[in-house]
C-alpha cells in the first residue's frame, strides 16, 4: 500500500518540475531567440512480483523526470529599421566573446556598435567574425568597425560629354571644368580651355590643373622645362641649332636651319633673312610655354582628330602626391561624345573614376553575412563577415542564461563556416528571430499537468483513507 503512496508524490513531484518548464517557457514567450524547453518523463523500476504460474508480475513505483530538452525549431521573424539586428534563416548559432574570452553561442541577434567600435550583443559580448580589411581577413575574431575607411582612388579616367559650336568665331574659348583626385585624395580643378582655330571644324585645347591652395601654380599639360627655350635672342656670336625654341615678344618661334648669328646679319625673328619660323607651341599669360591639343571635326559634327585618346599629364604636385595621369576618353563605345555642332557650346555630362578618402556612415548585412560599409565619398565597400557555429549535438548544449548557450562534450565541438555554406543557415538583415514558445500549446500542457498534479494528488489521499481504515481494524 506505501508503494501507490510513493508513487503519488512522485506524480506531484513530477508535474510540479512540468509547471516549471511550463511556466518558464510562458514567461520567456517574447524573449527574442529564446528556444522552448520540453520535459520528458520516464517510470520508475517495478517491483516485480512472482505469480502461482511461475510468471512474473510486475508493479510500477511512479514516475520521474527522464530529462529537459530544448527546442531548437525557429520562431517567427520581426522586421525592425536596425541594420545590425540579424536573424538566421535555418541552421547555426551566432558566435558572441566575452570579457574573459569565453566563446557563447546564441539565436539572439539583436546586436549594435559599441562605443569603442566593436559589433556587441545585449550582453556587451563582441559578435565574432572576420574582418575583412584587416591584414589577416580570414581570422575568426572580434568584428570591428573602428576606424574603418575608404582609401582614396586616384582619377585615371575622364570621360566630357560637350559640344563645342561650330559657329563660334576664330579665338573664341569655351571653358570646361572637371574635378579630379590626386593619389591622395586631394581634389584638383581639371580646366580645358577650346579655343576655336580659324579653319573650319578645328579647335585647340590647353588643359590646366588649377592651383588648390595659397602658393601654388598652374601645372599646364605639356608644359616646356625653361631649360628647354630661349627668352632673349642674342644677335652676336650664339650659336642656334634646327628647332631649338625661342621666345620673342610673346610668341614662341622654331629655328628652321642651324647657324650662328653676327651682328647686322638681320636672322633674328622678325628679321629680312630670318632663320626662324612661329611654331606649334602657345605662351600662356603665366609665361608658360606648353603643346596645345588639336581637335578636328568632320563636316557632320563628328570628331575625327585625335584618333586616339590622349594623355593628361600633371607632375609636381605641391602636396607630394604622385604625378596624375588622366586618360581622356574620346574613342571607343559607350564614351561620351564631344561634337562639335553648329548649336551652342555646352557641357552635357562628366563623367571620372577618382574618389577622396571616406569615413563610414552606414552598414548592411548581405544574407551570406557580409558587413558592407557606405562610406561619405559614395563608395561602398566589404568591410567584415558574420561568422556562424552549429554542432553535431545541438541538444547537448547548455544554457547559460542570458540567451546564450554553451559548448559541452555532449554537443561537440563547435563546426564554423560562413553563412550559406556547409549547412549554414542565411542571414536576415533588419530581422529578430522571435521566441518559438507556443503560447497554445502551453496552455493545454498546464491543463493536462494539472490534471495528472490532481490525480496524483487523489492517489495520495485515497491510500491515506486506505491505511487509516486498515488502522481502525483493531479497534
Amino acid at each position: 500500500m506505501s508503494s501507490s503512496l510513493y508513487s503519488g508524490i512522485s506524480g506531484l513531484n513530477a508535474m510540479q518540475t512540468q509547471l516549471d518548464v511550463i511556466g518558464n517557457n510562458i514567461a520567456n514567450a517574447n524573449t527574442v531567440g529564446y528556444k522552448s524547453s520540453r520535459i520528458l518523463f520516464s517510470d520508475i523500476l517495478s517491483q516485480s512480483l512472482t505469480g502461482g504460474g511461475g510468471g512474473t508480475m510486475q508493479v510500477g513505483r511512479g514516475v520521474s523526470v527522464g530529462g529537459v530538452d530544448t527546442l531548437f525549431s525557429a520562431g517567427s521573424f520581426e522586421t525592425t529599421s536596425n541594420a545590425t539586428d540579424l536573424s538566421i534563416d535555418g541552421e547555426g548559432f551566432f558566435m558572441v566573446r566575452d570579457a574573459e574570452g569565453g566563446i557563447y553561442y546564441t539565436r539572439a541577434g539583436a546586436f549594435s556598435v559599441d562605443n569603442e567600435g566593436y559589433l556587441v550583443d545585449v550582453n556587451n559580448h563582441k559578435v565574432q567574425g572576420c574582418n575583412l580589411m584587416a591584414a589577416d581577413s580570414d581570422a575568426v575574431t572580434d568584428i570591428s568597425l573602428k576606424d574603418v575607411q575608404s582609401a582614396p582612388k586616384a582619377t585615371t579616367e575622364t570621360s566630357i560629354g560637350a559640344n563645342l559650336d561650330a559657329s563660334t568665331p576664330p579665338g573664341d574659348v569655351f571653358t570646361v571644368a572637371q574635378e579630379v583626385y590626386d593619389t591622395l585624395g586631394t581634389s584638383h580643378t581639371l580646366r580645358l580651355e577650346f579655343e576655336k582655330q580659324a579653319a573650319a571644324g578645328g579647335w585647340s585645347a590647353r588643359a590646366v590643373l588649377v592651383a588648390a591652395g595659397a602658393g601654388e601654380t598652374d601645372i599646364v599639360h605639356n608644359a616646356l622645362d625653361p631649360a628647354d627655350y630661349e627668352t632673349a635672342y642674342v644677335a652676336d656670336g650664339e650659336a642656334y641649332a634646327e628647332d631649338d625654341l625661342l621666345v620673342h615678344e610673346g610668341v614662341v618661334y622654331r629655328c628652321t636651319s642651324a647657324y650662328t648669328s653676327a651682328t647686322g646679319d638681320d636672322c633674328e625673328p622678325e628679321g629680312s633673312a630670318s632663320n626662324w619660323e612661329v611654331s606649334d607651341y602657345r605662351l600662356d599669360e603665366d609665361g608658360v610655354v606648353y603643346m596645345p591639343m588639336s581637335f578636328e571635326f568632320a563636316a557632320d559634327g563628328s570628331l575625327t582628330s585625335p584618333s586616339t585618346d590622349p594623355t593628361l599629364s600633371f607632375a609636381g604636385l605641391a602636396n607630394g602626391a604622385e604625378d596624375i595621369d588622366v586618360n581622356w576618353k574620346l574613342t571607343g563605345s559607350g564614351v561620351e561624345p564631344l561634337t562639335g555642332y553648329a548649336s551652342t557650346s555646352v557641357v552635357k555630362s562628366l563623367i571620372q573614376d577618382g574618389y577622396s578618402s571616406g569615413e563610414l556612415r552606414s552598414i548592411s548585412v548581405t544574407e551570406d553575412g557580409i558587413i558592407t560599409g557606405f562610406f561619405t565619398n559614395g563608395q561602398t565597400t566589404s568591410i567584415g563577415e558574420v561568422m556562424l557555429a552549429t554542432f553535431s549535438n545541438p541538444l547537448g548544449l547548455q544554457r547559460m542564461g542570458a540567451n546564450l548557450f554553451g559548448e559541452t562534450l555532449m554537443s561537440g565541438v563547435a563546426i564554423q563556416n560562413s553563412p550559406g555554406t556547409g549547412g549554414m543557415g542565411t542571414i536576415i538583415s533588419n530581422s529578430l528571430e522571435l521566441s518559438n514558445a507556443d503560447i497554445a500549446q502551453e496552455f493545454i500542457n498546464m491543463i493536462t499537468a494539472q490534471r495528472a498534479y490532481q490525480a496524483s494528488a487523489k492517489v495520495v489521499s485515497t491510500t491515506d483513507q486506505m491505511m487509516s481504515e486498515l488502522m481502525n481494524v483493531k479497534r
